[in-house]
């Protein structure tokens, strides 16, 4: 015969956690955040070096040339179209403003350095991220979701040579010309507005375009397109590229048959 056996139970008093001061949850939020940024920052930095050195290879050649026509030449009318409204309506709006002050032959010299020196390089770099980034990201985060990117390293294909490389050497090449295309679209725009619409004498727009930016001037509008394009292109693959932003892709796939019936 079995012995009854009791358990006896005690009740003891858990101790509540103890609340984090402001100060503590205020550098937790704000200090993780910076961790977090500090590490994607250099992350990048590494994706870049290692992608822009691998440009300098003459097997990149044709797929260079690809790149260059995808983000230069399908990028070209949408920047024209802005850079010619851009300078149409620059133009409007200096003229209202110089025709104050009686200086109105000094039209040309403030849209061609209000468009070399800031607008055209901003507004172009913009536009080629709106179509060639978000493309290029999609397409990258295709290729990882579907495990491509994995399948070249299978191959002993490094995809970063592949993938990433030829797009950032396209993006260096492209961003100078558009942004060149977009200045020389703006003042015509500013042509347009100022001569045609407003009736304001040709001379002092293009005599005072050309001369007016200087050498200076010229070689900063050149490079800073160069420099933004050494930013953009790796920024907008290192998110679609590397497995930590793509680990939704990485999940487990959910079956598509149905669960087991309960007898």
């Amino acid at each position: 015969m079995a012995e009854n056996s009791t358990v006896e139970t005690t009740t003891e008093p858990v101790a509540a956690k103890p609340s984090k001061g402001f100060m503590k949850s205020f550098f937790d939020f704000f200090g993780g955040r910076a961790l977090r940024l500090n590490n994607d920052l250099g992350a990048m930095g590494i994706f870049f070096f290692r992608s822009f050195f691998m440009i300098f290879r003459i097997k990149q050649i044709p797929e260079i040339i690809a790149q260059v026509y995808f983000i230069g030449a399908k990028s070209a009318q949408i920047v024209l179209l802005v850079g010619f409204f851009t300078g149409m309506v620059l133009g409007l709006q200096l003229y209202f403003v110089l025709v104050k002050f009686g200086s109105v032959g000094v039209l040309g010299t403030a849209i061609a350095l209000t468009l070399i020196r800031e607008m055209g390089p901003v507004l172009a770099a913009i536009m080629i991220t709106a179509r060639a980034g978000s493309a290029m990201t999609a397409e990258i985060g295709i290729q990882r979701i579907s495990e491509q990117i994995d399948a070249l390293s299978t191959m002993r294909i490094d995809p970063l040579g592949y993938l990433v490389s030829p797009r950032i050497a396209a993006a260096i090449i492209s961003f100078p010309i558009l942004t060149t295309f977009f200045d020389l679209i703006g003042i015509i725009g500013a042509w347009f507005s100022g001569c045609v619409l407003l009736g304001v004498n040709s001379a002092p727009i293009f005599t005072g375009s050309w001369p007016a930016p200087g050498w200076t001037t010229s070689w900063a509008a050149t490079t800073s397109p160069s420099c933004s394009a050494c930013w953009w292109s790796p920024s907008a693959a290192f998110r679609a590229f590397t497995p930590i932003c793509a680990r939704t892709a990485l999940a487990p796939k959910v079956s598509a048959c149905p669960p087991p019936r309960r007898l």
